[in-house]
């Protein structure tokens, strides 16, 4: 396998869906303009982030969240995770979406079980 690197969110211009946990145990969206945004939401420590679909959070995906909050933890960072709604391919190449594995709050509540700060 080869070696993972996360980096620091600290500059871009995007529009960000990043899960948050809520009281009663289901997730919900914390929104943010830029990465800029978010670096200032955690700052002083700006969080390692992981970006993809994760749908279902299969067990490459897992292995993936384990080394981001490996690397987030030795770096005293937030753990962070970005995926997307919808997936990227109903906006570049509609007919070619796969069906997706869970519903969204499903995959933000498998992600938060992974134990990523966000």
């Amino acid at each position: 396998m080869g070696r993972l690197a996360f980096h620091h969110a600290r500059t871009a211009h995007a529009r960000l869906l990043v899960t948050r946990p809520v009281p009663e145990g289901g997730a919900a969206l914390r929104r943010f303009a830029s990465l800029d945004d978010m670096a200032a939401h955690f700052h002083p420590s700006p969080p390692f982030l992981a970006i993809g679909p994760f749908d279902g959070v299969p067990r490459g995906h897992q292995a993936v969240l384990r080394a981001l909050l490996r690397s987030a933890r030795a770096g005293r960072a937030p753990a962070v995770v970005l995926t997307f709604r919808p997936h990227p391919l109903s906006v570049l190449r509609p007919a070619a979406v796969p069906p997706l594995l869970v519903d969204y709050e499903e995959r933000a509540l498998l992600v938060e079980a992974c134990g990523v700060d966000a």
